[in-house]
């Protein structure tokens, strides 16, 4: 990326850094919006918005880790669309093989101690998403994102720490909207378009 930015002299490093903050800013009002999403594709589409997004301003920081994770993201989302719509739901050999694709990507791109907790990350957030437990989703999703959360502070993605914090936001009050509405009855799956 360097040697392309040789050619164009205007484009700092503090201009990549301002293009990744507004980036993760549009994700963020994406992700805020999803969440008020009524149907399940519209949900996705907008999380595989930001799910791009975040990419992109990953490869404008530089932290190919999380270009190619979320990249790996951005396919399951897509998957999990194609899901929705015809009513199925992935297999166990899916989440086998997303799960092996993070491991592998993060021993390739492995470049400090704090990509561990991008992986972690990752790897939680796949994992949870094939979880019906309502506990085991939402524990899930707060480690996720508190682990890339504190990871986008170490890449200066500061807005993506702001976008994770709000994810933790709605997870909470999702979970307490959801155990209010079926005060006494077993909860199969929490709403996060509510």
């Amino acid at each position: 990326m360097q040697n392309i930015l040789s050619f164009f002299p205007e484009i700092t490093n503090v201009t990549l850094f301002v293009l990744a903050q507004i980036c993760m800013a549009i994700a963020l009002c994406c992700a805020i919006y999803s969440f008020y999403c009524k149907k399940r594709t519209k949900f996705f589409i907008f999380q595989l918005s930001c799910q791009v997004l975040y990419c992109i301003s990953y490869a404008l920081l530089f932290s190919w880790i999380g270009v190619i994770t979320l990249f790996i993201a951005c396919v399951k989302s897509t998957l999990f669309l194609i899901y929705a719509k015809k009513g199925f739901k992935p297999e166990l050999a899916e989440l086998v093989l997303f799960e092996s694709l993070i491991i592998a990507v993060g021993a390739v791109t492995f470049d400090s101690i704090y990509c561990l907790l991008l992986i972690l990350g990752n790897l939680v957030v796949i994992y949870v998403t094939w979880q019906n437990n309502i506990v085991v989703l939402t524990t899930g999703q707060i480690l996720a994102s508190l682990a890339v959360g504190i990871y986008n502070l170490t890449v200066a993605n500061y807005v993506g720490t702001m976008y994770e914090f709000v994810v933790i936001g709605f997870v909470i009050v999702s979970l307490i909207k959801t155990l209010k509405n079926n005060k006494g009855k077993k909860i199969k799956e929490i709403n996060l378009m509510n």
